[in-house]
């Protein structure tokens, strides 16, 4: 199995311990590949790879988060992701984005928050147009979810009244 796999609340405590274990120890290898890599050779896995990292930071599991957001303390990451913000900073928005509003751990928010940071000061207009998307990108879902309800509501409605037409009239 993929590490850093979304919270499965059905599973054994056994077993969340033993995922999320492996989680930490994927993310401390990650590290050690990030440190001894070439630019190039990471540059052709950089989208799967910030993926990836993105689900280990949107981990409900405190450690699993902590570790991954540890990474950019690290300067061979911290570097790579500088160069290449334009395309690591849209797949990391989100889950930064619901650390820092849903996470229950407050260490988890303070890494999230420097993080973001550290992008702000990277490079503000990339911060505010990824920003700006991912707003307009849920606004749009939530509509959509808005519009799919209101219209599960009137098929219902319009089959109960069938039903009554139906027994009014039989």
């Amino acid at each position: 199995p993929i590490p850093c796999v979304p919270w499965q609340s059905q599973t054994s405590g056994q077993y969340q311990r033993r995922v999320h274990g492996k989680e930490q120890l994927y993310l401390n290898e990650l590290e050690e590949i990030l440190e001894s890599s070439a630019k190039r050779e990471l540059e052709k896995v950089l989208k799967p790879l910030f993926t990836q990292i993105a689900r280990c930071v949107m981990s409900p599991h405190f450690q699993v988060a902590e570790r991954a957001l540890f990474l950019w303390n690290n300067d061979a990451v911290a570097s790579f992701t500088s160069e290449h913000r334009h395309t690591i900073l849209p797949i990391l928005y989100p889950a930064l984005n619901a650390n820092t509003q849903n996470h229950w751990n407050t260490t988890v928010h303070s890494l999230a928050f420097n993080i973001i940071r550290m992008f702000m000061e990277m490079d503000i207009e990339l911060w505010d147009k990824v920003s700006k998307k991912f707003d307009e990108e849920q606004n749009a879902k939530h509509k959509e979810k808005k519009v799919e309800r209101r219209n599960k509501r009137w098929s219902a409605l319009k089959r109960i009244a069938q039903t009554k037409d139906m027994s009014v009239s039989g």
